[in-house]
């Protein structure tokens, strides 16, 4: 299929996904990449990236998709972010987060956000963070929190920060 057809979206990732399955990264993450590069700007193929697909995209692979592609992406794909391809999110990306796609964030996704990332964060977004993604911000983290977002912590997520000790 990939000679007949090497730009087709559906092949490429699913030898991306064939890739990743034996162990064999950086292939997978090249065949996700040229997936991606099918469909720039097109939420609706992005979204059907595997949660391997995602993960498999570099910093610069994940800097490329709009917000509107951002947005698209399922709380289970966004499990597959690392905090390396969060460090990647510009404030336009950030802002097409949902609260409930920040639900769906890793510790290790959330522990990728820098300070100027987090203060850009509306309340609402704020309300979104599970305990498990508190306990997962740094002390560091916590303080670039202004007093309105600290406010959006739901009891949830402030159980979150009182089972780490801050």
């Amino acid at each position: 299929l990939y000679r007949q057809d090497p730009k087709n979206f559906e092949t490429l990732l699913a030898l991306g996904q064939a890739d990743r399955q034996i162990g064999h990264y950086g292939e997978a993450g090249d065949m996700c990449e040229r997936a991606r590069g099918q469909a720039p700007g097109d939420p609706s193929l992005v979204a059907r990236l595997a949660v391997s697909g995602i993960g498999a995209l570099d910093t610069t692979g994940f800097a490329a998709l709009s917000s509107t592609q951002i947005g698209a992406l399922t709380t289970t794909q966004l499990g597959g972010l690392t905090s390396t391809s969060m460090t990647a999110l510009g404030p336009a990306e950030l802002a097409a987060l949902t609260s409930t796609q920040l639900a769906g964030l890793t510790a290790s996704a959330v522990r990728g956000l820098a300070t100027t990332q987090l203060a850009a964060l509306t309340t609402t977004q704020v309300k979104g963070l599970t305990a498990t993604a508190a306990a997962a911000l740094t002390s560091e983290q916590l303080g670039a929190l202004s007093p309105g977002q600290l406010a959006g912590l739901t009891t949830t997520a402030v159980s979150g920060l009182a089972a780490t000790g801050l």
